[in-house]
């Protein structure tokens, strides 16, 4: 009797060990390389690409010509930007043309702050940027938002690069990302005329946690 109480609760501990096992997502450190923008601008850009320390202490990659300042933040699931407008007119973002092309070459629009989830394959109506005003705002990829239903269910975001989870044993897999890109095509509007600015991001690095346990 006692044999079988001691078997008990060995398996009762390892089972609830694996269940207190945590996971947590890759790290991918990526950065902006390259920027393709309107070929009517004089400026060189090849030296205009920054890096910077946000005040959250994450780094910020600035790019500035003679019309745009646009800082991003290359977050797990989406980019944060702050874009200001250096011009002396009113300028749109034109937020149905804003597309991400992920790591693979897939394209996907993309839905920004305010818009709720249920209509993220709606028509968004542009964000107008006024003279010498600027605008802060994110990038999520529609394709990578998803719904789970279930008690636990809910509106779920998929990692800007894949895989995202240690748990899956994919590491390998991670790794092999370094040096792949991404990309957001991003038009604004000028007086009636768009311009479209390409930014182009690379992976420098892949950090793969350790799992824990609790």
């Amino acid at each position: 009797m006692r044999i079988y109480q001691l078997g008990a609760i060995v398996i009762f501990l390892a089972l609830t060990g694996c269940a207190s096992m945590m996971y947590q997502p890759y790290d991918y450190q990526a950065a902006l390389i390259e920027v393709q923008r309107p070929s009517d601008i004089a400026d060189r850009y090849s030296e205009q690409i920054t890096i910077e320390q946000s005040e959250e202490g994450e780094e910020q990659y600035m790019y500035s010509d003679s019309l745009i300042s646009i800082a991003w933040i290359v977050g797990d699931e989406q980019l944060s930007f702050i874009l200001e407008n250096k011009t002396q007119h009113s300028m749109r973002v034109l937020w149905d043309e804003v597309t991400f092309v992920d790591i693979t070459g897939n394209s996907s629009r993309v839905m920004h702050e305010g818009v709720r989830y249920v209509d993220r394959n709606a028509s968004q109506p542009p964000s107008v940027v006024p003279s010498n005003g600027r605008l802060i705002d994110i990038v999520v990829p529609t394709s990578n938002v998803y719904y789970v239903s279930g008690q636990y269910g809910g509106w779920r975001t998929a990692g800007l690069i894949q895989p995202r989870n240690t748990s899956l044993g994919e590491t390998e897999e991670a790794l092999s990302n370094i040096g792949r890109r991404f990309s957001v095509l991003f038009p604004v509007e000028l007086q009636g005329v768009t311009n479209e600015y390409t930014f182009n991001f690379e992976v420098k690095d892949v950090v793969v946690p350790q799992p824990s346990t609790q």
